[in-house]
Order: C-alpha cells, then sequence, then structure tokens
C-alpha cells in the first residue's frame, strides 16, 4: 500500500532532520522549561482555540495587523480557528496566517495552531474559496470499497491546506450514522457500519499526519445514532455503554491505534451512559472512557462551545469549571471567549481548579505543538 511508504518516508525524514522532531526525552525537557516560565494566565490562554473575530473583536476577519498582535500579546491563546469568510484568496490566507505566526513568535507565544474543517464533502472551508481539491462526501468516497481512496483523499487535504499555512484539520468524521433521520453527520460520516468507518477512519488519520497536518477525530463518543443538531438543540442519546462498545467506540479506537493526535468532544447527552452533563462536560465520558478505556493519551478538544447545546444552557464560569474538571485540554470557541478565558483564571486563582491540572493540559497542548514543529 501506498500509505506504507509514505510512511517509511517520514521515518527516514525524521532521521534526516527533514521534519522537525525532538527525542521525547528532549521533548518534554522543553516542555517543561517552557511550560516553567508561564504564568497561570498564560497556560489557560492555551488551552483555547477560537476565531480570529472572538481574539480581536472585530469583524469579519481577513488579514492580520496591529489589531491581531495587540489582541495576541494580550491573550496569548492556544490557536486559531479560520472559516471560509476568513478566506477571500491564496495571497491572502497565507499573509494572514504567516503573520498570525510571527506575532505570536515575536510576542513569545509557542506556535499557534492554525486549524480548519477541511472533511471534503459539504464541508470543506479551503476547497470552496481557495479551489483546492474537491472531493464529493465521504460516504460516497468510502462506498467504492477502496481504503485507498481515503487515504489518497486526505493525503491531497494535507498538502492542500499545509501550503497556506493550516496545522490542524478538525477531521475525520468517526461517527457511524446508524439513525436515517440524523441531521448534523448525515453523509459527512464514511458509512452506516462500524466495519466500513473502522476501516477508513485510520486512512484518513494517516493521510493527514504523513502530511503534517494534525488530525482530530470527532465526535465523540459518536453522533450517529442522534436526530436533534446540538447546534441548534440539546442532543441526546440512548445508547448503552455496552452498544456504544459495540459500534460507535470502534472507529474512535481504529483512529487511537492509527496515532491520531486529537480527539473533539461532541455535545451530545448519553443518558444510558451519564446524563448528568453533556458529553464535552462529562468526566466519566472523556476521564473514564475514553483515556481510561480506549487508552487515548493525546489531547482532548471540545466541539465549538458557541454550539447552543452549550451556550444556551451553560454559563462562562460552568462551561470553564466543567470542561476542565472533565479532562478537556482545548476549550473550542466559547461563546464568550472573555468571560469563559477569565472565569477559568479566576477558578485557579481561588484554587477551585488546581494549576497542577492545568498544567496536565498545557504539557499535551506544547508536546503536541514541539512534536509538528509548531513551538520549538
Amino acid at each position: 500500500m501506498l500509505h506504507k511508504w509514505m510512511a517509511l518516508l517520514l521515518a527516514v525524514a525524521l532521521m534526516l532532520g527533514a521534519v522537525p522532531a525532538l527525542a521525547e526525552s528532549d521533548a518534554d525537557a522543553r516542555v517543561g522549561q517552557i511550560l516553567s516560565g508561564m504564568s497561570i494566565e498564560q497556560k489557560v490562554y492555551q488551552m483555547f482555540v477560537i476565531t480570529p473575530e472572538m481574539l480581536t473583536g472585530s469583524g469579519t476577519v481577513t488579514k492580520a495587523g496591529d489589531a491581531t498582535r495587540k489582541a495576541l500579546k494580550a491573550h496569548p491563546v492556544g490557536g486559531l480557528i479560520y472559516f471560509a469568510a476568513n478566506l477571500k484568496d491564496r495571497k491572502q490566507t497565507t499573509s494572514m496566517i504567516q503573520n498570525s505566526q510571527k506575532f505570536a513568535q515575536e510576542e513569545g507565544i509557542p506556535g499557534l495552531f492554525i486549524a480548519v474543517d477541511e472533511e471534503g464533502g459539504s464541508v470543506a472551508r479551503v476547497a470552496s474559496k481557495l479551489n483546492t481539491t474537491k472531493f464529493s462526501a465521504m460516504m460516497t468516497l468510502a462506498k467504492k470499497g477502496d481504503p485507498q481512496l481515503i487515504f489518497d483523499a486526505y493525503s491531497t487535504i494535507a498538502a492542500d491546506i499545509s501550503q497556506f499555512g493550516f496545522n490542524l484539520d478538525f477531521a475525520p468524521v468517526a461517527d457511524v450514522i446508524t439513525n436515517s433521520k440524523n441531521t448534523e453527520i448525515g453523509n459527512r460520516a464514511f458509512g452506516t457500519d462500524a466495519g466500513t468507518v473502522s476501516t477508513m477512519v485510520p486512512e484518513a488519520v494517516n493521510g493527514l499526519q504523513q502530511g503534517g497536518v494534525i488530525a482530530a477525530l470527532k465526535h465523540f463518543p459518536g453522533h450517529g445514532n442522534t436526530t436533534a443538531n446540538s447546534h441548534y438543540n440539546t442532543t441526546t442519546t440512548a445508547r448503552t455503554l455496552d452498544e456504544m462498545r459495540a459500534l460507535e467506540f470502534l472507529p474512535f479506537s481504529a483512529g487511537i491505534d492509527a496515532g491520531a493526535e486529537i480527539v473533539l468532544m461532541s455535545h451530545l447527552t448519553a443518558t444510558k451512559l451519564d446524563d448528568s452533563l453533556p458529553a464535552s462536560m462529562n468526566k466519566t465520558i472523556i476521564t473514564d472512557i475514553l483515556r481510561g478505556e480506549l487508552g487515548f493519551e493525546g489531547v482532548v478538544c471540545t466541539d465549538a462551545l458557541r454550539m447552543l447545546a452549550i451556550a444556551s444552557n451553560y454559563s462562562p464560569e460552568q462551561i470553564a469549571r466543567n470542561c476542565v474538571n472533565a479532562g478537556v485540554d482545548i476549550l473550542l470557541m466559547p461563546a464568550s471567549f472573555q468571560a469563559t478565558s477569565a472565569a477559568l483564571i479566576e477558578l485557579v486563582q481561588n484554587g477551585e481548579i488546581t494549576e497542577q491540572r492545568i498544567d496536565e493540559s498545557v504539557r499535551r497542548i506544547l508536546k503536541l505543538k514541539l512534536k509538528y514543529g509548531i513551538a520549538e
């Protein structure tokens, strides 16, 4: 298979120094060095990935200038996520991203995650605006039954988006569609059976990450059995733990085994697992199941916290407290970044959340940035 040769070439490149990498012990030492020089505020901000509009307080952002520089200095976030409205053309996009990274470097910020949702099909911000390669919906592509097609598609996506400076793709979708009335995922998934999805997800992960772009499996613990859309409403699933072990968890396990660096948490409420809080805030689902049972050791990220399933039901303080106590590392796009980050800082300063807990997340974030040459 082609991807096996790609893996070999990547390993050779790492040995020859063509791809930035640190030995495990060196990476740990460097992470400790960076962390020791950070204030509580700087650590907390590393745990946020937000839009450039949330950072600057401006309208639609299509360039990075003084406003971006000042905002990064005041709020040194872990990363920025861009949508189609931010992308006008190739030159503009490259300049905007390069300037943002340059400002971060000049302000002593350990590099930015530069994220986008680029799944192929209908969710393809870069392809829709910058005329990169367009793909059919992943379900359509997967129906051809050739995993190589998925690897090739995501290798192409990695090359297409990394040329502009994107280093994190919130993809692939690891959900299995078992409810024909599902409106949130639909044909964005690879299929309607766990076997197909579990075969295709690792190919997507390998395609992205061998191309130097971080992959994020979504939407744990599995959004394929729901009917409501968590962008607009509270969403529930009544699947039991044993049912999820036999179906929903399988593609996530396959993606984790393939080396996926990030798992993105859905906002659904799993009533038979733990109905106390949505998955993105739920310690049972994140710490006990994802980390404990599935053995995931990477970075845990929420889905966008401005989605109404969260934003309409929880205050910024509740969001900050619940997410971090559950084991989340990255809080993605809260409706009020200023209020949520301020609340988390206060929770640490008053001792309700320990600095050690924050350090756990920031260590994972920094280690991932070092691994991909985002931080030095």
